[in-house]
Formats: C-alpha cells, structure tokens, sequence
C-alpha cells in the first residue's frame, strides 16, 4: 500500500501544503496490495542493529541500514535530578537510541524503491559517526563508556527483545515499543506505535507515532494526545524527567525511573474517529492494512 503521494510527502519533509493524498486511494490500495508477496501481517521482535553498523550518510543509496529514521539521545530536565549521582546520570544519557531501515532502489527502468527491513539498536558517537554498539563490543570498537554505561546499555538493550513489528509490506513497518511517559505528573507504561513508509516512486518518507493505553478491560486504545509526524532522518534531544521513588536502595533506576516528556518534535495531528477506531489493533490482516492507511493519509490531509 502507498500510504502518501510524493507530492503529500513534500508536504511532511518541507512542511509545505499538499493536497493530494493518494489521488486514487482505493485502486492504488488494492493493486499494491496484490503485488506485494512479502507482506507479512505476522507479529515479531524488531531486527536488532548489528554491533559496528554506522548511521548512514544522507546521499547512502544503496546496501543494508542506509536509510535513517531517527536519532535520538537523551537529556535529563526535569524530577528529582538530585537523587542522581553522578555515574547515572551520566550513564542515562551516554547513548542514543537509532531506528534505520534498508531502502532497495529500483532494479530497473521503471522499477519501485522497496522497504526491505527496520531495525533498532543503541549508538554512541565513534570518530565522530553514532556506531551501533552492546555492552560487550562498546569498548572494543572505541565507544569509551564506563562499567555503569554498559550496564544500562546492556538493560536497554535487552529490553528491545519486547519491541515488535506489527504488519509489513514492501512500503510500510508498523512496529510497537514499549515506552513510559510523564503524564499529569506521573510515569506511565504505554505503548509507542510508529508507522514507518516510503514512497514507491521517489525512496521519500516518514514516520507517525502516536501513544496506546490500556483501557478498564486490558485492551489498547489510543490515548487522547495527538499523532507526530516527522521526517526521515530526524534527530531529537529527548527531555527526560526522573522519579526518585524507582531506585533501589543502591541507587539504580528500576524500569519506570526515566520518563519522556514528549513524542520526537514533528507536525501534530489530530486524531480523527475512523482513525481511532482501527489504530489500536494488536494485529492488522492484510485486508485491513489499505485501511490503516487511508484513514492515516485522511487525518494527516485534515492537519494540513
């Protein structure tokens, strides 16, 4: 499924207006969707970067992990800072999440771009280029982070395990990510599900995110804040605020200590009904995949 024109993706890489959103929707809907023999409505864990694997250069067009989607380090604001010491602190911030992807440009005249694969991993800078790295390999490639750095970055690390991909096709990756926000002074457990596309005729993209809960009956539904979009290749300082009250007594965070402020910095869009409606799903068949999107492409038209 297309989910944007070149011409609405313009609009998302420039914040220029854009009108057209999948002139033919429907049709477009169903012949991608025919010739997509791939696609895969199955969930499973998120590819894990490699160990070693550099953030890709802008003018990367070719090869595995040569499309970035986002950067994002940390910056501790807000809470009970004081209750850090110095080693925390700075280990809480000594890496940044990296989301990349492996764009395939057309094999031939005529020929479509293809999203093959997402993966996610943790990078620090190395020779100046952020460098997929783990606890074990962090020091032997260059990272120079200290005992408490590779500890947290070996828990951060293992909690990607509980990352997974919900539906792929050759020009979208739905993926959820299990995040813990501020909201009304507190730190919650939700749900971060992005959508990730391209567009099969120019390579262009960009990524949605919004925020899930669960309601009374354990179910997710989308909380009641805004979708974010944002370009490809976005790099974000991520505000975050600390609880005191999850150390343990030797001083270590447990799992809910660190909180986001905010989703990564983008456009807002505001949720529509029909979108809310299919946007929490744990599963998308494939003959609800031109849904999705349709309703994506409606709600991001309506914010424009």
């Amino acid at each position: 499924m297309q989910l944007l024109s070149a011409k609405s993706i313009a609009f998302v890489l420039g914040m220029l207006a854009g009108s057209a959103i999948c002139a033919s929707a429907q049709d477009s809907a169903t012949t991608n969707l025919q010739s997509q023999q791939n696609a895969s409505a199955t969930r499973k864990p998120i590819t894990l970067i490699s160990s070693g694997v550099k953030y890709p250069a802008a003018d990367v067009a070719s090869g595995n992990w040569n499309r970035a989607i986002l950067l994002s380090n940390s910056k501790i604001v807000s809470g009970d800072i004081e209750k850090l010491s110095s080693g925390i602190r700075d280990a809480a911030t000594a890496f940044s999440l990296t989301i990349l992807a492996t764009v395939s440009p057309p094999q031939q005249p005529g020929g479509q771009y293809v999203l093959r694969n997402v993966g996610v991993g943790y990078s620090v800078p190395i020779r100046g280029v952020p460098t997929i790295v783990t606890e074990s390999t962090a020091n032997e490639l260059g990272g120079g982070l200290g005992f408490i750095s590779r500890k947290i970055l070996g828990s951060s690390v293992t909690e990607l395990a509980q990352v997974n991909t919900i539906v792929q096709t050759t020009t979208l990756l739905v993926f959820d990510a299990p995040s813990v926000m501020l909201r009304n002074g507190k730190h919650l457990k939700l749900v971060t599900r992005h959508m990730i596309w391209i567009d099969p005729v120019t390579g262009e993209g960009a990524t949605i995110v919004w925020l899930l809960g669960n309601n009374a009956q354990g179910q997710l539904t989308p909380v009641n804040e805004p979708l974010r979009l944002f370009a490809h290749g976005t790099k974000e300082s991520k505000r975050i605020h600390v609880d005191g009250n999850e150390f343990s007594l030797l001083g270590f965070p447990n799992e809910k200590a660190f909180a986001l402020e905010d989703l990564p910095p983008g456009k807002k869009v505001p949720w529509t009904r029909e979108l809310a409606a299919i946007a929490a799903l744990p599963k998308y068949s494939l003959q609800q995949i031109p849904e999705l999107s349709q309703k994506m492409n409606d709600a991001i038209a309506a914010a424009q």
